[in-house]
């Protein structure tokens, strides 16, 4: 129990300080890696509440986690289309997202 509660702590750590990451922060990829902060935080969090059901599933675990790698892939496709485009990563300076 006592494992627990030191992996939702530490999920709680990581979630809270990647949104100060991204609350904080003007550049991209900072945002894109307070992002995946929170992510991992949650799914932490998620994974241990999921096991400690008196008959540990798998199978959820296994969703989230491809659902969070399926969403880095997609943030981390828009940063670089946006670099590619703007030839900047500073969202005050993407401020207009148009064709």
């Amino acid at each position: 129990m006592n494992e627990q509660l030191i992996l939702i702590g530490l999920g709680g750590v990581l979630a809270v300080s990647g949104l100060c990451i991204v609350a904080a922060t003007r550049n991209l990829i900072k945002i894109a890696m307070g992002m995946q902060a929170i992510i991992l935080g949650s799914l932490l969090t998620t994974a241990v509440a999921l096991n400690s059901l008196p008959e540990p599933n798998v199978d959820p675990i296994l969703l989230v986690t491809s659902v969070c790698a399926a969403s880095e892939t997609v943030s981390l496709s828009i940063l670089y289309l946006a670099r590619e485009k703007h030839r900047t990563i500073d969202p005050q300076k993407i401020s207009k997202l148009k064709g």
